[in-house]
């Protein structure tokens, strides 16, 4: 009787224990943290493999989201196309696949309850002061983090007749996650 009890207590104690996952439902995992213009903005990063314009397994897209406090998204940074390296890499613009551009950096703005777009900013101009730079790289666990900054321009569709684009200055961008396998 005692070996029964025994055992039926680690049975129960086994089922009403959870697995618990570093991904949430939807594959994200880690922290980011940026200045809009000079305002704190932080972010969950979700970090998955894609294959558009890339051989399976050597590119990543990072996508970003900003939620308010009722967990609607207000807003995300999107770095597409990234070769699996570590180093410094220019940032360019390009948010259509058609572009066929590599590192490419790009931020949305929402509204309503997360899922009307308000806003959609692009890199304007490759240059220096646009990157991504990996610091740190475990292809063995997936675990990567590291820096980026970029000058995004609104694109035309978004901007009121005849109003200048707004453009937002990301700077001290970081990030720290996991790549999500399935």
């Amino acid at each position: 009787m005692k070996n029964l009890t025994s055992t039926l207590l680690i049975v129960l104690l086994l089922a009403t224990c959870k697995k618990e996952s570093l991904f949430d439902e939807y594959g994200f995992y880690g922290e980011s943290h940026a200045k809009l213009n000079g305002v704190a903005w932080t972010g969950k990063p979700g970090i998955f493999f894609t294959t558009v314009l890339c051989e399976p397994d050597s590119c990543i897209g990072i996508k970003i989201f900003h939620f308010n406090q009722k967990g609607e998204i207000r807003s995300d940074i999107t770095i597409d196309h990234i070769p699996i390296r570590p180093g410094r890499q220019t940032l360019n613009y390009g948010r259509h696949v058609s572009q066929k551009v590599h590192c490419s950096l790009s931020y949305g703005e929402y509204t309503s309850d997360g899922d009307v777009l308000t806003g959609d900013y692009s890199v304007f101009e490759q240059n220096d002061d646009n990157y991504l730079d990996i610091t740190e790289l475990d292809l063995a666990t997936g675990d990567i983090s590291g820096k980026f900054q970029g000058t995004v321009v609104r694109h035309e569709f978004w901007t009121p007749a005849g109003q200048q684009p707004d453009t937002i200055r990301i700077t001290e961008g970081t990030f720290r996650g996991r790549i999500f396998r399935k």
